[in-house]
């Protein structure tokens, strides 16, 4: 038997004592100042350290730096910041290198919630029957988005991957010129990149290492369940992993995602995994060569070469191939094919290389002609306009009495309009709509024009490729029937079944409203004609960000948990199984943290037949960049559903019990974060002393900041990510734990302390929430901003953000009795108190420079030498912070 892992003994050997090691390197390549200039990068983070204990701002103390050290006299100041910068950038890709190589040694492959565990104690208990009928209904979609939380670009992206390599290997030599490398390379954007850039981008991982991954996954379960005879034969009509893609689908604020750029995007996903199947047939060719197969093969490749080729080409005659074989029609076909020369391999030829052709017969299963499903997504707001403006100019071509066109028309919102006029609407014949393009609006005429996509790329890439409208901001029943209307004007009739509309809940009173609204649609007899084509199947997307952006984290994940609770009853007794949809990012702020236990906390008052979550940029790289860790996070989300099956451990989590204390520590909880989100002061400390008047001068990704079109700051429309995003940058993560410690603390007070540690030990709910809480505060850190303590205007506000901190660690180590925060936890503290060392005097960098840079603007000098200075280090000092606050989970 072997001894147990050490994580945190592991970390230090693989990760901490290498990156010591490796990170001397640097200081021997040949940058410009660097043994001058570079050198002095620990003189700087010592005096830097020394000088935020007398809560010196950051401006004076790089002013002090440079005033203290006369070896610098010929050297400009900025130049030297600037090198420090690009020092300390890429001692965090060499950390973030280290750590991802080391992966393997630090995560137990068959450990609890892997595939191996899961497997055992089935064959354990016989149950391979009940596991055969579950994977029938159970799936887990994993949905890559474009949302930017990483900032390096392509370039860097490969030399990342490449010094991952290098560092398993322990090669020292490859290492240093992969770093020289890195010293040579841009770290940004010189500009903005298009959706279809994002798109690409975001390919990578598909092509690289989930085409490879996802079926050995799908195929242990399936083998188990079904035999390794009969399971190619035995799977089920919808793959039980499935990768969705948001770039070139999610327009909701982003006017530079058109109709034209989700054709090119769908376009470019077939072309890519026909590609790679192409390319694995070509691989199988190579060994199905003997008789009454090879010639078979053969043919079937050329079709697939065909079929490939026109997916580049879509103008491209694709009529036959020399030989006259015609391309391949469908996945369904291919399949087919496939299934075809497995029979005679198993018949003729001794099973030989029987797994090579499994291994495609599932690649094409689960990726089929699409790869990646793409969800449209948009604001209900823009729906409504949509149709507000095609009945104002070809209402009088509809069926409609002028008093129905006269309501539409004056509606502000979709709830003005009356549910019973959208029914009726749309049970009416339509004729088809004539060309609207010179008469609507450039957004209108796109949001109908990309539902007109929706056929022509099903009948290309197949179903999976586009079936879902998400509908941002949806604040009644009336919002969902208005996109089934559009949908109607665009051709398809609700009973055709060709689309899923999920409603976004995002506000807490969204959320609180949220059974409400399903349940009208549910009780409409054309609704329930949608479901019917959808396999009585209503998925429902939560969105965390927002959630917390509105009412703070307690209270948001709260109202998300009570909200699957009464989704899911409301399911259960209208015969209509509930599937959620969760809007997480990275941060515990936006529904990261330790996602794993997450979702192995739901309890059987939420339905759990599948799992659904986003998975957003640097989280893309950081769990799933590569084979090991992708394996590991993906078993990790697709047992939980199996577990939470097969042996339900949380029958009610949190216990009834504990309802009651939950709901006051949530009502408490928002009271404390509304204050401060509604304080006036904080709009002043955003625009004074913070990064966020930056972010719309950053060049990584296509998506605007805000989803207003004003000038002035707003938090309504203020993007969930830059919100947190700016917090990160300034160490004060608010979103990810205030307004917890003031509801702690009160309830503590009355005398429940014993309650709230029981519950802590008896909710894995409650736990989780705390444990992300505490990651959250071990990444918090406010000797960079002290200064402002003593400031008339601004002090007090950030006084009360210290001090909520204070409460929510005295009352997290209190309840979980732990001697300090993730103590639980070690090697993932280890990890992010390394990763502070590491970028501790970038922080002081890069907040003297956007402090400088705001005064600036603030004396309305923002275009002078000084301040464009000022901002292109802030703006680079920002990637590098966000990209050095990953999650360590």
């Amino acid at each position: 038997m072997s001894a147990p892992r050490d994580p945190e003994r592991i970390f230090d050997e693989q990760v901490a004592t290498r990156y010591r090691l490796y990170s001397g390197l640097f200081l021997g390549l040949p940058y410009d100042l660097l043994q001058r200039v570079g050198r002095l990068l620990p003189v700087f983070a010592e005096h830097c350290r020394k000088s935020l204990q007398q809560k010196l701002s950051p401006t004076e103390i790089v002013r002090r730096f440079f005033a203290d050290n006369p070896l610098l006299g010929d050297v400009p100041p900025n130049d030297a910041l600037f090198l420090f910068l690009q020092m300390v950038e890429r001692q965090i890709v060499l950390f973030d290198a280290l750590e991802e190589s080391s992966f393997a040694p630090m995560h137990d492959p068959a450990g609890p919630g892997s595939v191996s565990q899961v497997l055992d104690e089935i064959l354990r208990d016989n149950r391979s029957a009940e596991l055969a009928e579950i994977l029938d209904q159970t799936a887990t979609r994993i949905v890559l988005t474009a949302h930017p939380t990483q900032f390096y670009p392509d370039t860097v992206q490969y030399i990342i991957q490449d010094l991952r390599a290098a560092l398993h290997r322990n090669d020292p030599a490859e290492v240093e010129r992969l770093l020289l490398q890195l010293g040579k390379t841009r770290f940004s954007n010189p500009e903005r990149p298009s959706p279809i850039d994002e798109a690409r981008s975001v390919l990578r991982p598909l092509e690289e290492v989930f085409y490879d991954v996802l079926p050995k996954t799908v195929a242990r379960m399936l083998v188990v369940a079904h035999g390794r005879e009969h399971m190619p034969r035995q799977l089920p009509r919808w793959p039980n992993l499935q990768i969705g893609f948001w770039p070139g689908g999610d327009r909701d604020g982003n006017p530079f995602v058109t109709a034209q750029v989700t054709l090119e995007v769908a376009r470019l996903l077939k072309e890519r995994v026909i590609g790679r199947h192409y390319a694995a047939a070509t691989a199988l060719s190579r060994r199905l060569t003997f008789a009454s197969v090879h010639a078979r093969m053969l043919t079937l490749l050329d079709r697939l070469r065909l079929t490939w080729l026109t997916a580049a080409d879509p103008q491209r005659s694709a009529s036959t191939t020399a030989a006259g074989a015609p391309p391949l029609g469908s996945a369904q076909e291919l399949q087919g094919e496939l299934l075809e020369l497995r029979q005679i391999i198993m018949r003729d030829h001794q099973r030989l290389f029987l797994d090579e052709l499994d291994d495609l017969i599932l690649k094409v299963h689960l990726f089929g002609f699409h790869f990646a499903s793409i969800d449209l997504r948009q604001s209900s707001d823009v729906f409504m306009q949509t149709l507000q403006e095609i009945v104002a100019q070809v209402g009088h071509a509809l069926p409609l009495p002028s008093c129905e066109r006269d309501l539409v028309a004056q509606a502000h919102r979709s709830q003005d309009l009356h549910f019973g006029l959208l029914e009726g609407l749309l049970e009416k014949e339509w004729p088809p709509l004539p060309d609207l393009a010179e008469h609507l609006s450039p957004l209108a005429h796109d949001t109908l024009a990309v539902l007109r996509l929706v056929p022509a790329i099903q009948a290309s890439n197949g179903e999976l490729a586009l079936h879902r409208v998400v509908i941002s901001h949806t604040r009644g029943p009336e919002d969902v029937l208005v996109v089934l209307l559009l949908a109607r004007l665009a051709g398809m009739a609700p009973a055709d079944g060709r689309l899923d509309i999920v409603p976004l809940f995002e506000s807490i009173d969204d959320l609180e409203r949220s059974h409400h609204i399903m349940a009208r649609l549910f009780a409409a007899p054309i609704y329930r004609t949608v479901l019917d084509r959808r396999r009585q199947r209503q998925i429902v997307m939560v969105g965390f960000s927002d959630g917390t952006k509105d009412g703070g984290y307690l209270a948001a994940n709260w109202s998300i948990l009570r909200a699957k609770r009464r989704l899911t009853t409301l399911g259960r007794t209208q015969g209509i199984r509930m599937v959620f949809f969760d809007g997480r990012g990275g941060p515990p702020a936006r529904g990261g943290g330790n996602t794993h236990r997450f979702y192995r906390s739901r309890d059987a008052n939420v339905e759990q037949w599948e799992t659904q979550l986003t998975i957003q940029g640097q989280t893309i790289s950081s769990n799933f960049g590569t084979s090991d860790m992708a394996i590991f996070h993906v078993e990790q989300l697709f047992t939980a559903n199996l577990e939470n099956l097969l042996s339900p451990v949380h029958a009610e989590d949190p216990p009834a019990e504990f309802l009651p204390l939950l709901a006051e520590l949530s009502g408490c909880s928002l009271s404390a974060y509304r204050e401060l989100r509604d304080d006036p002061s904080l709009l002043d400390f955003l625009n004074r002393a913070s990064p966020l008047p930056l972010f719309d001068h950053l060049t990584f990704a296509s998506r605007p900041v805000s989803r207003g079109a004003g000038t002035s700051l707003d938090l309504d429309h203020l993007r969930a990510i830059p919100f947190v995003a700016t917090w990160s940058v300034l160490k004060l993560q608010i979103p990810g734990f205030y307004g917890l410690g003031t509801a702690l603390e009160q309830v503590s007070r009355s005398g429940r302390a014993p309650e709230l540690q029981r519950l802590y030990q008896q909710s894995l709910f409650f736990r989780t929430l705390l444990d992300n809480a505490a990651m959250s505060l071990v990444k918090s850190r406010f000797d960079i901003t002290a200064h402002w303590e003593n400031d008339r205007e601004l002090g007090p506000l950030w006084i009360k953000i210290r001090d909520e901190a204070s409460r929510v660690e005295a009352n997290i180590l209190r309840i979980s009795r732990q001697p300090w925060l993730l103590a639980n936890d070690p090697a993932i503290r280890a990890s992010i108190r390394l990763r502070e060392e590491i970028v501790f005097p970038l922080l002081v960098i890069v907040h003297d420079a956007f402090t400088r840079y705001n005064e600036h603007c603030q004396r309305g000098d923002a275009n002078t030498p000084a301040a464009v200075c000022a901002r292109q280090m802030a703006i680079k000092g920002i990637a590098a912070v966000i990209n050095a606050t990953r999650n360590a989970a």
